[in-house]
């Protein structure tokens, strides 16, 4: 399991939902939650939130459904970096980025030397050449 995988499954969406939302949770049915209003459109009976897999999604399409970070950057409006970087705050966990290898890279301001010398300029040049690895 990937880190990120690790973090997604250690945030309850439902329970986020409820604590950062004004919509009221109702159970609809075995592991099935409705939200009203929908947290992204404010309409009514179409946002479900699916306790046993973790995800939700909408009857309406005001927007795809998904995971705790589909959720961030549908509803939230975070960009795909900010939503990742936020499960990792949820999940009480540190934020790493992945290189196109799949390798993982320490982004913590800690983990970069900053005394000057000539490894610390080539750690930050590599740091600016590894892309965001997309889902």
């Amino acid at each position: 399991m990937s880190n990120l995988e690790e973090a997604k499954n250690k945030i309850n969406l439902l329970d986020y939902i409820k604590n950062h939302t004004n919509s009221e949770i109702k159970k609809v049915g075995s592991g099935k939650y409705r939200a009203n209003p929908c947290p992204k459109c404010n309409g009514k009976d179409h946002f479900t939130i699916y306790d046993n897999s973790n995800s939700y999604s909408s009857f309406n399409e005001c927007c795809k459904g998904g995971t705790i970070i589909d959720y961030l950057k549908e509803v939230e409006n975070y960009t795909e970096e900010e939503a990742y970087k936020k499960t990792y705050e949820l999940a009480g966990m540190e934020y790493t980025r992945t290189n196109k290898n799949n390798n993982s890279i320490h982004t913590k301001k800690n983990n970069i030397d900053n005394k000057g010398d000539k490894n610390d300029e080539v750690s930050k040049f590599n740091l600016r050449r590894y892309v965001w690895r997309s889902k």
